[in-house]
C-alpha cells in the first residue's frame, strides 16, 4: 500500500502542481510472531490549493479501497484537518532578512529554498499578512546534518543569542 500512495503524485497531479503524499506512520501488532488483525497508517497531505488536496484524499481513497478488496480487508478513513503551507508576505519577508542581516551580518542570513512546510502558523498568516522565519542553528558541515522535523534534530546553541534581537529588531 505504502509503495502504491507514492505513486499517486507522480500519476495524478499536474507536474507543475506541488503535492505531497506521506505515509509516515505504520502502526500494526504487538509481537513479531503473531499475525495482527488490524493496522494503522498515517498519512500526511500537503498541497498548495484545495482542489489538489480533494484530489489527493480521492486517489487515496480509490488507492487503498482497491487494495483493501483485493486482500478481502476493509479499510475505514478518519481525515483529520492539517494546517494549510505557509505562505509569507512578501513585504514583511524582506524586513525579516534585512533585520536578521543586521543582527546576525549579511553572511549569515539568507532567504532560504521555497519550502512545503505546514505549520499552525499559517492560520495566523492566512488571516493577516505574516512571515515564518527560521533561526538555523547549524549545518551538516558544522556537525548538524538534521533539519527540524528529523528525530534526531539539534541545533548549535551558539546560535540562540541571536533570536532575541533579531525578532525584536
Amino acid at each position: 500500500m505504502v509503495v502504491g500512495l507514492n505513486t499517486i503524485v507522480s500519476r495524478s497531479v499536474d507536474p507543475s502542481h506541488f503535492m505531497v503524499i506521506n505515509p509516515g506512520m505504520i502502526q500494526a501488532g504487538q509481537a513479531p510472531n503473531v499475525i495482527p488483525d488490524s493496522a494503522t497508517v498515517g498519512i500526511s497531505v500537503r498541497t498548495r490549493t484545495a482542489e489538489d488536496t480533494d484530489l489527493a484524499f480521492r486517489r487515496i481513497e480509490e488507492l487503498t479501497n482497491g487494495i483493501c478488496a483485493a486482500y478481502g480487508a476493509t479499510v475505514e478513513y478518519e481525515w483529520v484537518d492539517a494546517y494549510d503551507i505557509v505562505y509569507n508576505d512578501a513585504a514583511l519577508a524582506a524586513q525579516a532578512l534585512q533585520s536578521a542581516k543586521h543582527v546576525a551580518g549579511d553572511d549569515n542570513a539568507w532567504e532560504g529554498e521555497i519550502s512545503s512546510g505546514s505549520e499552525d502558523f499559517s492560520a495566523f498568516a492566512n488571516e493577516v499578512p505574516g512571515c515564518f522565519i527560521i533561526l538555523g542553528g547549524g549545518d551538516a558541515e558544522q556537525g548538524y546534518p538534521f533539519q527540524n522535523h528529523h528525530p534526531s534534530s539539534t541545533c548549535a546553541r551558539t546560535a540562540w543569542p541571536s533570536a532575541p534581537p533579531w525578532r525584536c529588531s
